[in-house]
C-alpha cells in the first residue's frame, strides 16, 4: 500500500510532505498527519513564525488574516490568543508547545523540518531558549531550515544534535547568470553555518541541468544533501501529464535527496505509474 514516504529509484529519494499534507486537499499543518508520519517515519514540514509571548506558532505568514479566522501579526500574539483563532481546516493553530508533545514517540526514521520564518533580529534569546527547551531532546528528529544563516547557527548552538538546513534559492535567483548562482550556492555549502541540507527550487534545478549545472551533484561533492521544493501536480487524482512526467523525470535524473510536495501519495502513485509504463 502506497504510503507516500519515498520513490523507489536507484538510490530512493524521500517525498516530503510539505506543511504536513498527504493530499493536496488537506489542510495545512494538520496534527493527525504529524502523528501519522512521525510514527511512519516519514519527512515532514512545518513553517514557524515567533509569537510576543516568545514562543512559537505553526503558522507560515507573518499575519494572522492570512490563514486564520484572526487579524494582526503573528509577533504579537500569545499561545492563549492562538487557541481562540481557526484555521480553515477549524482547528485552532498549533503551537510550539504542542508540537512538542506530539513528538515523543517518533520512529528512528522521521525527520521533521522547522522552517523559521523570521530573521535573527525578529527572534530574541528567550525565544530561542524556548525552543532548547522544549526540542532539545527530540534533535534526532528535526532539521530547522531559513533565510537566515545567522538564526540557524544560533539555534543549532543552542540544540546540540540539530541538524541545519539553508535555502539560498532567492538569492541565486537574483544572482542573474549561472556562475554567479553556483557561486552563491557554493558559498552557502562552505559557510561556518555548514549546512546539513540545501533547499533548491525544482525548477531552478532541472533549468541549470539543462544549461550544463548541477546543483545537487555540487551539493553531493560538498557532502550536503538536497531537498527540491515544491513539486505541485495539476491533478494529482489523474497523475502526471506528459509534460509534468518529463519534466519529473528530469528532475529524478539529478537524484535529490528529498523532493517536497503536497501531494505525496499521489506523487508516488504517478511516477510507479511511469514505472509500470517503461517496463
Amino acid at each position: 500500500m502506497s504510503d507516500g514516504l519515498q520513490i523507489l529509484t536507484p538510490q530512493p529519494i524521500r517525498l516530503k510532505w510539505h506543511r504536513l499534507r498527504r493530499h493536496a486537499t488537506d489542510g495545512e499543518f494538520d496534527p493527525q498527519n504529524l502523528a501519522l508520519g512521525l510514527a511512519l517515519g516519514a519527512s515532514m514540514e512545518i513553517d514557524l513564525q515567533a509569537r510576543g509571548d516568545d514562543g512559537f506558532a505553526v503558522l507560515h505568514d507573518a499575519d494572522l488574516s492570512g490563514e486564520t479566522d484572526g487579524s494582526g501579526p503573528v509577533a504579537r500574539c500569545t499561545a492563549e490568543t492562538l487557541a481562540g483563532l481557526r484555521l480553515a481546516s477549524g482547528r485552532a493553530p498549533l503551537t510550539s508547545e504542542a508540537l512538542a508533545g506530539l513528538l515523543g514517540a517518533a520512529h528512528p526514521a522521521a525527520l521533521l523540518q522547522f522552517d523559521m520564518k523570521n530573521q535573527r533580529s525578529e527572534v530574541s534569546d528567550t525565544h530561542i531558549a524556548h525552543l532548547a527547551a522544549l526540542f532539545a531532546p527530540h534533535a534526532a528528529s528535526l532539521i530547522v531550515s531559513g533565510g537566515s544563516e545567522a538564526l540557524i547557527a544560533d539555534l543549532a548552538a543552542a540544540i546540540p544534535g540539530l541538524r541545519k538546513g539553508y535555502d539560498p534559492t532567492d538569492e541565486m535567483l537574483a544572482a542573474g547568470t549561472l556562475s554567479a548562482m553556483e557561486a552563491r550556492l557554493l558559498a552557502s555549502l562552505r559557510h561556518p553555518v555548514k549546512p546539513d541540507m540545501v533547499y533548491l527550487n525544482w525548477e531552478m534545478l532541472v533549468g541549470a541541468a539543462a544549461l550544463g549545472l548541477d546543483m545537487v551533484a555540487l551539493a553531493h561533492a560538498d557532502g550536503v544533501t538536497v531537498d527540491a521544493w515544491t513539486h505541485e501536480m495539476a491533478d494529482p487524482a489523474a497523475g502526471f501529464s506528459p509534460d509534468e512526467a518529463a519534466r519529473f523525470q528530469a528532475l529524478i535524473a539529478l537524484a535529490p535527496d528529498q523532493i517536497t510536495t503536497d501531494s505525496p501519495l499521489a506523487t508516488e502513485a504517478a511516477f510507479n505509474g511511469l514505472r509500470k509504463s517503461d517496463s
